[in-house]
């Protein structure tokens, strides 16, 4: 249980710093609540459970490309 705990707190930490950080860099200035951290969190954790530890760092590089590509193409 801690193992999927832990996986779910470290998705949904940085899915939400890079939500974050995407939306600064976009020059958007007011928050709004996002479910992305939840979600991301949820896979996260059932990825780590199904998969392995590894799966956590894939799917936060999914995200940080799929953000990434989002900002350049506007």
């Amino acid at each position: 249980m801690l193992h999927a705990a832990t996986h779910f707190a470290v998705g949904a930490v940085v899915s939400g710093a890079l939500a974050v950080l995407f939306s600064w860099l976009a020059g958007e200035r007011l928050g709004s609540v996002v479910m992305l951290p939840v979600v991301v969190g949820v896979v996260c954790a059932a990825a780590a459970h199904a998969l392995g530890s590894w799966a956590t760092a894939a799917v936060l590089l999914v995200i940080a490309a799929t953000m990434w590509r989002e900002s350049r193409t506007g």
